[in-house]
């Protein structure tokens, strides 16, 4: 997902071990990653030039905090953008 997307968003607590290591993985594929706890950490600036967006999760993540995610990715594009989860 890394290598096909723009933008990889990686939702998960930073002490866990398994979110870390994803964001980890990812950046070495798409220096283009950022891991965030939550829809309140994302920075509008990130989606500038921007077409597609990969999400990934830690696997303790609750799904309603990837949920409010990817709403709050919808809100900042000013242009429909292509979210793969």
């Amino acid at each position: 997902m890394a290598k096909d997307n723009d933008l990889m968003i990686i939702i998960g607590s930073f002490t866990s071990a398994n979110s870390k290591r994803l964001t980890e993985l990812s950046i070495n594929i798409n220096p283009n990653t950022f891991q965030v706890n939550c829809a309140k950490d994302l920075k509008q600036k990130w989606f500038r030039n921007v077409k597609s967006v990969g999400i990934s999760a830690g696997a303790s993540t609750p799904d309603y905090l990837i949920d409010e995610v990817q709403v709050e990715i919808n809100k900042i594009s000013n242009v429909k953008k292509e979210i793969n989860l």
